[in-house]
Formats: C-alpha cells, sequence, structure tokens
C-alpha cells in the first residue's frame, strides 16, 4: 500500500488548494469571522427590510397614541411618527448595507 499525498490545507488568507476546497474552506473560515454564519445574503437583506417596516410601524404607533391621548382630530403627530421611524430605519439599512459590501461607515 502506497500513500498518498496529502492535499495542501487552504489558510485563512484564501489560498485555494490545488483540489478547489480551499475556497469553500477560506469561505467558511471568513463566514465565521464575520459573525455571519449560517445566514446568507439574501436572508440577512430580508431581515433588514423587516426591521425597516417594523421601526416605521412602532414610531408610528407611539405617535397614534400621543395623538390618541392627546384627543387631537388630526393625526399630526401620527405622521411625524412614521416619517421619523422611516427615517431611521432607512438610516439603519443603508448602513447594514455599506458595511456588507465593503462601503464606508
Amino acid at each position: 500500500m502506497s500513500k498518498q499525498p496529502r492535499s495542501k490545507q487552504s489558510s485563512p488568507s484564501g489560498e485555494a488548494s490545488p483540489s478547489g476546497t480551499g475556497q469553500v474552506e477560506a469561505r467558511a473560515v471568513r463566514v465565521a469571522v464575520d459573525g455571519r454564519a449560517g445566514r446568507s445574503v439574501g436572508f440577512r437583506y430580508a431581515a433588514l427590510g423587516t426591521e425597516l417596516a417594523a421601526c416605521t410601524l412602532f414610531f408610528a404607533g407611539i405617535g397614534y397614541a400621543f395623538d390618541r391621548a392627546r384627543g387631537h382630530q388630526k393625526y399630526y403627530a401620527t405622521a411625524a411618527g412614521t416619517l421619523v421611524g422611516f427615517a431611521y430605519g432607512m438610516f439603519r439599512f443603508v448602513s447594514e448595507v455599506q458595511r456588507g459590501s465593503g462601503g464606508k461607515s
């Protein structure tokens, strides 16, 4: 029985082994270091969209509660809360997308 030479293991710097499995291993190391193991990019962006909707509804709810407590006939605080919530949610969305794509954060 002759021993087969072992293929080189990939390094965390992303160097691929001759058999091509190093790229998968390097990606696994990069994902584990990034802290997003098990989540694909699509699910991360879907979660950001859900967060945007939740922020908008949360601040709109605060504005609505304020309007109801004060007995207002026109819901200006609800409109203002909706705008503030949407602006905050968009800020979070854009900052996370820039961080994920390598842009300035």
